[in-house]
């Protein structure tokens, strides 16, 4: 769903080229620029060395609006000897990039593409549309695993998770699971948004969502993970609480018809939402002042034993 690319930095050092390729690259896009090697940001800086008094400041101020089109990543890069090509290539060797970017290609490395002339009919460079996937836990979990594992925010919002059914139980634990990055690590918020509707006639308590979320979610958390529980409620006049999602701090996906698994036949459908309607989810849910009343946290800590 959301690819990573490698770009030589050098590639950015006029401003007509800056702004070609950078407006290509975010969540909505499915591409997002590898920050490789972690000083790239410096890297483009320091090949602006040519550029007139404007177009350089063009520039840096478009490098210090860039991170929510870059992928912080773990690559090993060598700066003593190869190019940045060089390091490139061998980082693909261990572990691909969508495709790298560059200005030449030397060796005629299958992976490398033009980075001045891009062409959507490219197959390294177009982007396939979001899938529609069967309705099954370890499906969700593949087609958006690479994306939640770019963040250190990961929030699932389905209003109506009933966390003692295995429907809900088996896609929250293959979620979770999958956002297991390679260093053992989970990111470091991790909540699970769902609502309470008090004037809905048989809608759960907060002492029903409460107890299941309590006895049920510790099995699906895996060790090592901590899971915020938050109880929403809509205010007077608000926002209706009623869409699914998938929100990073790198951008956001919306989940139809839900987080749950269905019957044979059903399909997870999957968008990618553009910067305006993710800045909008993060705004309601993620940020200081979010659009829902929050009723109740629950901290989820696994308990003893293996995952199941």
């Amino acid at each position: 769903m959301v690819y990573e690319f490698a770009v030589e930095p050098t590639l950015l050092n006029t401003w007509d080229q800056f702004r070609y390729l950078v407006e290509k690259f975010d969540v909505s896009q499915g591409r997002l620029i590898s920050r490789f090697p972690k000083k790239w940001k410096k890297m483009v800086y320091e090949s602006l060395n040519n550029c007139k008094e404007i177009e350089r400041a063009r520039i840096e101020e478009g490098l210090r609006r860039i991170d929510h089109r870059l992928l912080n990543t773990i690559r090993s890069y060598n700066g003593e000897g190869p190019t940045w090509l060089e390091n490139a290539e061998a980082s693909y060797a261990q572990k691909p990039f969508r495709a790298i970017l560059a200005g030449e290609n030397p060796r005629h490395h299958a992976g490398v593409i033009d980075g001045r002339i891009l062409d959507e009919a490219t197959a390294l460079w177009a982007i396939p549309d979001p899938p529609r996937i069967p309705r099954l836990a370890a499906n969700i979990a593949a087609a958006v695993g690479p994306f939640i594992k770019m963040g250190d925010v990961l929030i699932l919002i389905d209003p109506n998770v009933r966390p003692h059914e295995r429907r809900y139980a088996s896609s929250l634990a293959a979620l979770f699971e999958i956002a297991r990055r390679t260093d053992g690590s989970f990111p470091e918020r991790m909540e699970l948004h769902v609502r309470y509707s008090p004037n809905v006639p048989q809608a759960p308590t907060i002492e029903w969502l409460t107890e299941k979320c309590e006895n049920f979610l510790p099995a699906v958390v895996p060790a090592g993970a901590r899971l915020t529980v938050r109880i929403l409620k809509q205010r007077q006049g608000g926002k209706e609480l009623h869409e699914r999602y998938l929100l990073t701090d790198i951008g956001c996906i919306k989940v139809g018809p839900g987080l749950d698994e269905g019957e044979a036949g059903e399909e997870f459908e999957l968008v990618r939402l553009g910067q305006d309607l993710y800045r909008d989810v993060w705004t309601d849910y993620a940020s200081e002042q979010p659009s829902y009343d929050c009723i109740k946290e629950i901290p989820i800590i696994r308990k003893a034993g293996p995952n199941r």
